[in-house]
């Protein structure tokens, strides 16, 4: 309980800290710099409450939006749905964007501050919230992100850094700090009851003979050992999949693939390749039927050359089979 009560302080405190980022749409500084060649400021000039002239932003934005700012404005004229002039005091040392939807954006102005009677051109850019799917069992974990329930399985965040906090009855909690990409995300979990050592399954596979492939039909996938290889401290098993039904996606989970060595030493994949994706966490891609899709598992930072692979567990999921594993053993490393 004093654990629990440990990281859920935590958590409530990141969420006091970041929860106003949750759910909702973000700007993004992408320049800010003196424009020369926009004379706006010096043809109409307006003064400031200091009756010192002000500094125009001509602000664009990658789409149509009601911008302000949170600093006083003297004068704003929309260009166009999404390109504003504003006319500010000088004297402002950073500015602030605001919009109906999006979390403000304060920035500081350029080095050396605003010139009086000077225009300056800022450009930023959006982001949108993408769909997320947080899959765990057991079914009836409650799961928070930065503190903040999350209905199952499905929801939408914005692109950045996220806290994930899962809480059930005889389960040991999981607290984990993940990346949301700007495309569609998918993370998977599988919680450990407490109080019991985890059981390594392993589907018993033939060790291959002679030129035979290490290859697994499981769950109507086929999946083959292409190559695997050690260069440079880097240990790379290639993988082909073939997914022998309709169209379905499935998810190599990193976190519980491990591959052993000869003396016993195990290593996670620093980096999973799935067709034409890289990432350094659980990977999804969809399978279209029959048509064989490479995959590697990359690991890194392997100092002492490796020359097999006693045991290699590739952990996988699929909405319909859950979370599975295949099993390899003594696959010879070429140098």
């Amino acid at each position: 309980m004093k654990k629990l009560g440990i990281i859920l302080s935590f958590v409530l405190f990141f969420s006091f800290v970041v929860s106003t980022s949750l759910f909702a749409l973000r700007f993004e500084l992408e320049e800010f710099r003196k424009l020369s060649a926009d004379f706006k400021a010096e043809r109409e000039p307006i003064t400031d409450m200091d009756m010192n002239y002000c500094s125009v932003l001509k602000v664009e934005v990658d789409r149509p939006i009601d911008l302000s700012l949170k600093q006083k404005i003297y004068k704003k004229e929309n260009i166009d749905e999404d390109e504003f002039y504003f006319y500010v005091s000088s004297r402002e040392d950073h500015i602030t964007f605001q919009a109906p939807h999006f979390v403000p954006l304060t920035v500081d102005v350029p080095k050396g501050g605003l010139k009086i009677g000077t225009t300056y051109y800022v450009q930023l850019a959006t982001l949108e919230d993408v769909d997320v799917t947080i899959n765990v069992e057991p079914e009836d974990a409650q799961i928070m992100v930065n503190g903040l329930m999350w209905e199952r399985p499905k929801g939408k965040l914005i692109p950045g850094e996220y806290v994930i906090f899962l809480l059930a009855e005889d389960y040991e909690e999981i607290l984990d700090t993940v990346l949301v990409s700007p495309t569609n995300t998918v993370f998977n979990y599988v919680m450990v009851e407490e109080n019991v050592m985890p059981i390594l399954e392993t589907n018993e596979v033939p060790v291959p003979q002679g030129d035979e492939p290490f290859l697994i039909e499981f769950n109507d996938y086929s999946i083959r050992i292409t190559a695997c290889e050690y260069t440079q401290q880097t240990l790379t098993i290639s993988l082909s999949i073939t997914n022998q039904i309709t169209e379905r996606e499935l998810t190599i989970m990193r976190n519980y693939t491990k591959a052993y060595d000869s003396e016993g030493n195990e290593y996670a994949p620093t980096t999973i390749e799935f067709a034409n994706k890289t990432k350094n966490w659980d990977l999804p891609h969809n399978l279209v039927q029959d048509v064989p899709t490479k995959a590697q598992l990359i690991f890194k930072e392997i100092k002492k050359p490796i020359s097999v692979i006693t045991l290699l567990n590739l952990s996988l999921y699929d909405k319909d089979n859950k979370n599975f594993k295949v099993s390899y053993k003594s696959i010879p490393v070429t140098q």
